[in-house]
C-alpha cells in the first residue's frame, strides 16, 4: 500500500488546478490527468510500422511532453520501438516507464534493452512499443526551465 501524501499543483498545464493523491508506503506515482491535447490517430499494420527514431513535441503554453515519432516533431505516431532500436524516441519512452510508471530499474538511455522492454511489458503487456501510446502516461514538463513538473498525461 502506498502512503497517503497530497501534493497540489496549480496552473501547470492549460491552467490546470489539481491535486496529486497517493497512498502506501513508496512515494505516490504521479498524477496523470487525460488532457485533450488533439494528438492525431494511429492506425495501419505496425508489423510494417517504421521505427520511432525522433519524438514529437505537445507543447500548450506552458507546457509541453514527448511522444516517440518517425520524425522530429513531425507529428506521425504511427511507429514502432522494440529491443535493438536506440532513438530519441526510445529515450522518451523510457522517461515515460521511469518517470509516470514507477519503472526505476529503466534508464533513459535511449537504448530499448530487456530492461526498458521488461518495463514496458509492466505496463502495457507488452514487449514492443506500437504507436500505443494512449496506453502510456507521458511527463509534462516545465516550459520555463524544462524541468518535469511531477504530472504525466494520459493523452
Amino acid at each position: 500500500m502506498l502512503k497517503k501524501t497530497l501534493i497540489a499543483m496549480a496552473g501547470v498545464t492549460a491552467g490546470l488546478s489539481t491535486s496529486l493523491i497517493g497512498s502506501g508506503a513508496q512515494a505516490a506515482e504521479p498524477w496523470a490527468p487525460t488532457i485533450d491535447w488533439k494528438l492525431p490517430e494511429v492506425s495501419g499494420d505496425f508489423t510494417t510500422q517504421a521505427v520511432c527514431s525522433e519524438a514529437s513535441e505537445y507543447n500548450n503554453g506552458s507546457s509541453h511532453f514527448f511522444i516517440p515519432s518517425i520524425s522530429r516533431n513531425g507529428g506521425n505516431l504511427s511507429c514502432t520501438l522494440a529491443q535493438g532500436n536506440r532513438t530519441n524516441g526510445v529515450f522518451k519512452l523510457q522517461d515515460a516507464l521511469r518517470l509516470c510508471h514507477g519503472q526505476s530499474a529503466v534508464k533513459s538511455d535511449g537504448i530499448f534493452g530487456p530492461i526498458t522492454a521488461a518495463g514496458l511489458q509492466n505496463v502495457t503487456g507488452s514487449q514492443t512499443y506500437v504507436g500505443n501510446f494512449r496506453q502510456i502516461n507521458w511527463p509534462i514538463y516545465r516550459n520555463s526551465d524544462g524541468a518535469f513538473t511531477g504530472i504525466c498525461a494520459n493523452v
